[in-house]
Parts: C-alpha cells; sequence; structure tokens
C-alpha cells in the first residue's frame, strides 16, 4: 500500500528548504548590503569644527565648538558637538542633503532644551572646508537668533572667521536678507 508520500518525502523537503530561502534570501542580501554601504566613508565623516556668534547678556560672544561626523545605526551622517567654550554644552543630531545643501538638525542633551537648525551651501568640492551657512538657534540670553556658521576641518581664529564671512556673506540691508556665496 502506498502513503499520500509517494515513495519519497523529498518533495516536502524541497518545498520546504525554497520557502525558507524565498523568505530569507531579500533579508541576507539587504543586510550584505547595509554592512557593505556601512564600511564606506562619506566625505563629510571626521571631525570639524564650526563657528559662529552668539548674544550673551546682551555682547556678541564667539563661539567655537568641535563637531565629530560618522555613520550610526539611524543616520548615514550623525553630528556630536561639543562647546570649546563651555565643555558642559552639547548637541546631537544628523546631516542630510539637499541639492547642494547639507541640513543640520540637533537638540541639546546637556544643560538646556533647544532644537537648532543650519543650512549650510556646499558645493561637492568643498569636502575638506570651509562650509558656510545659516543657523537659527536660541540666544544665551533666551531670544531667537540667526547667525552665520562656518565649518571647517582646519581651526580658525575670530579673526579669520570675520575675514571669511565678509568675503562668503551678502547681507542686503533693503531687504534685511543675509545670502552665504
Amino acid at each position: 500500500m502506498q502513503s499520500w508520500l509517494g515513495q519519497s518525502p523529498n518533495w516536502i523537503v524541497q518545498t520546504g528548504i525554497g520557502a525558507i530561502l524565498g523568505l530569507l534570501l531579500p533579508i541576507l542580501f539587504r543586510a550584505g548590503w547595509w554592512i557593505l554601504k556601512a564600511r564606506r566613508r562619506h566625505p563629510l565623516h571626521g571631525d570639524w569644527y564650526c563657528y559662529y556668534f552668539s548674544t550673551s547678556f546682551g555682547k556678541q560672544v564667539f563661539k567655537p565648538e568641535r563637531w565629530r561626523v560618522s555613520r550610526s545605526i539611524r543616520f548615514p551622517l550623525e553630528v556630536r558637538t561639543k562647546s570649546l567654550v563651555q565643555p558642559l554644552i552639547e548637541y546631537q543630531g544628523h546631516m542630510i542633503l539637499e541639492n547642494d545643501h547639507i541640513l543640520v538638525e540637533m537638540d541639546s542633551v546637556s544643560t538646556h532644551k533647544e532644537k537648532v537648525y543650519i543650512r549650510f551651501s556646499f558645493p561637492m568640492a568643498a569636502t575638506e572646508g570651509p562650509i558656510v551657512g545659516l543657523g537659527v538657534q536660541y540666544d544665551y540670553d533666551g531670544c531667537p537668533e540667526a547667525s552665520v556658521n562656518v565649518l571647517s576641518r582646519e581651526e580658525l581664529s575670530e579673526k579669520s572667521f570675520r575675514e571669511l564671512v565678509k568675503t562668503r556673506v551678502v547681507i542686503n540691508q533693503d531687504h534685511m536678507l543675509l545670502r552665504c556665496i
């Protein structure tokens, strides 16, 4: 008497293996692609310095920061910052590339609650900096403030920062506009 399985159960084993492989292969392909992509270094990865002016007790204060841009599980361009003047002030966020701009969104992770948004003009040739952009944040007196930010691989003095801003930022007095060129 023959059973419903036939002489050998090979077709059931083959079907089971095919179903399992059909489920696992796309997952393994995506995992392999992510691992290869994660090993690739982006030109923005590494250490940067960010410079800007902010208002503190009614006076303009030069604020240098050290930025570390790296890959994380959540973002391909994660940013962690630390103030070089006030070491307790830290921010964490991410960068998004949009056309020829870098958009930075950061949250404070230390002494206060704040979101910072910066848009840098980013021609691909400027991966070594300096890159000029406009940021929106609170000043140290708690008022909303827009500032010119410079991102550079090298440390800059306040004087070199001012000279760079004078050559790369256009201020339209009639319409109260700031443009980075």
